[in-house]
């Protein structure tokens, strides 16, 4: 009779004990599932708002403007902007996610703000932005270099995986406007060089 009424008692614990281990993991991992599928499809939205790679209109005084957007495949996003007036001032801008790439702060935002709208979660984004104006020398070198460059009519057709892409938009006073998605190597494509020298002096990267 005591070990009946043992076995009982055991069988009452077993029933109320929460169920761990193996019963909770998919649900865990359906959970990270569903943040990282919902920060990918909103990932290109939040990106162009808080990275932009839109010109726009120029103001008066300007002559062209170039703006570039590089998406590396394992580290942070960055932007950088280039505008010549007709004077001669260059002026230029740099910014980059402050730590995590505006992915994963999406991700990581998602998951600790599970009812908010990509736009909400858009003004949570940390970003940092510098300016770089003023006579220096290294910013002339930079617009010359980009006035001499020339975009090749043949673009490479290869398919590259986790490659780095660069996007690019050039827009002068008078409505020419060029916009071009590249990817490959600093030694063989020219406009990649400039925007890898640009990122350097303008970003202070390395």
């Amino acid at each position: 009779m005591q070990v009946t009424r043992a076995l009982a008692a055991a069988a009452v614990l077993c029933l109320a004990a929460p169920v761990i281990g193996h019963g909770q993991q998919p649900v865990v991992e359906h959970a990270e599932e569903a943040i990282a599928t919902w920060a990918g499809h909103n990932y290109q939205h939040v990106l162009d708002a808080t990275l932009p790679l839109s010109v726009g209109d120029l103001p008066k005084t300007v002559e062209w403007m170039v703006c570039a957007r590089v998406i590396p495949a394992f580290e942070p996003e960055f932007q950088l902007c280039l505008q010549k007036e007709y004077g001669g001032r260059v002026q230029g801008a740099y910014a980059a996610p402050r730590g995590a790439s505006v992915g994963a702060q999406l991700r990581a935002l998602r998951k600790s703000h599970l009812t908010a709208t990509a736009d909400e979660l858009t003004g949570l984004i940390a970003i940092d932005r510098r300016t770089v104006n003023g006579p220096r020398p290294h910013l002339a070198k930079l617009a010359q270099d980009l006035e001499a460059l020339t975009i090749p009519a043949r673009l490479p057709n290869a398919l590259v995986m986790d490659d780095t892409a660069y996007e690019l938009e050039l827009r002068s006073q008078y409505g020419s406007q060029l916009r071009v998605t590249l990817s490959g190597s600093a030694k063989t494509n020219q406009v990649i060089r400039w925007v890898d020298d640009a990122a350097r002096l303008l970003g202070q990267r390395r």
